[in-house]
C-alpha cells in the first residue's frame, strides 16, 4: 500500500514520514522534485539522516512530495503509471 507525504497536503507530514521510515525499514520510497527529477530510496537511506531528526532543526524532509511503499515494485508501478523518470540512489542502492 503506498503512502503519501508532502507538506502542502499536511503540516505533520514531516513527522509522519519519519514514523513511516522508522516503521517500514525495509521500505522503499520516492521523492518527487519533478516529473523529470525523482528518485528512488531504501527507506533508512542515509541521505535522509536517522528517523529522529526534528523538521525545526534542517527543515522538513516532505517539502518535496515522498510516496513510500513496503514494495519497491509498487513504487515503480505507480511511477511509470505517472510518467516519472526515475533514477535510483547511489548511496542506497535500492
Amino acid at each position: 500500500m503506498l503512502a503519501e507525504f508532502h507538506n502542502g497536503r499536511d503540516k505533520e507530514a514531516h513527522r509522519q514520514f519519519q514514523r513511516w521510515r522508522e516503521a517500514n525499514d525495509g521500505g522503499f520510497f520516492i521523492s518527487v522534485r519533478s516529473s523529470k527529477s525523482t528518485m528512488l530510496h531504501q527507506a533508512l537511506c542515509p541521505h535522509l539522516g536517522k528517523t529522529d531528526w526534528q523538521q525545526g532543526r534542517y527543515g522538513s524532509l516532505t517539502k518535496k512530495m515522498k510516496v513510500c511503499s513496503r514494495s519497491r515494485e509498487e513504487l515503480l508501478t505507480w511511477g511509470r503509471e505517472k510518467g516519472l523518470t526515475i533514477k535510483v540512489c547511489s548511496t542506497c542502492k535500492p
